[in-house]
């Protein structure tokens, strides 16, 4: 249903400046629950959820989905969003992020932290307190941006 749902709202969101980061979907009490998770360059407001709940509401109500009784919930990703592709790390050129590896990479065992210097070909340049390191994207489990109080 995810991509389905994707499929139909993905056009009309990107043409208002946002960008989707991530739908689930989920059934309780006979109910489907869809949340979408938008970001734009900035942030994303309470006016803006508003404003692409309207819009994603339209699109289904008129799609062949098929879905009369949900609750749609629209929300930012969040300071701690994951990181999971290569414009995703693109985007935080600059900013220090921890990774988590699905496997051992040389001296790194499973975790490492570092400046993300550049990232081209789907492999970070990543600038360590151990000197520069080179890490594919393929080989993260998990990464978010660090956030520094």
């Amino acid at each position: 249903m995810k991509e389905k749902i994707l499929e139909i709202i993905k056009g009309d969101i990107e043409k208002e400046g946002f960008e989707i980061v991530d739908i689930k979907t989920f059934k309780t009490h006979g109910k489907t629950n869809i949340r979408v998770f938008i970001d734009k360059p900035g942030g994303v407001t309470l006016a803006d959820c508003e404003k692409t709940s309207g819009i994603i509401e339209f699109l289904l109500d008129g799609s062949d989905l098929n879905i009369s009784n949900y609750d749609l919930e629209i929300s930012s990703p969040g300071l701690d969003r994951p990181l999971v592709n290569e414009l995703d790390f693109a985007k935080n050129t600059g900013k220090t992020v921890m990774l988590n590896l699905s496997e051992p990479l040389g001296d790194i065992k499973s975790y490492i932290e570092g400046e993300i210097i550049s990232v081209r070909n789907n492999i970070i340049d990543l600038e360590t307190k151990n000197g520069r390191k080179f890490i594919p994207i393929e080989k993260i489990s998990k990464a978010k941006i660090k956030i520094e109080i």
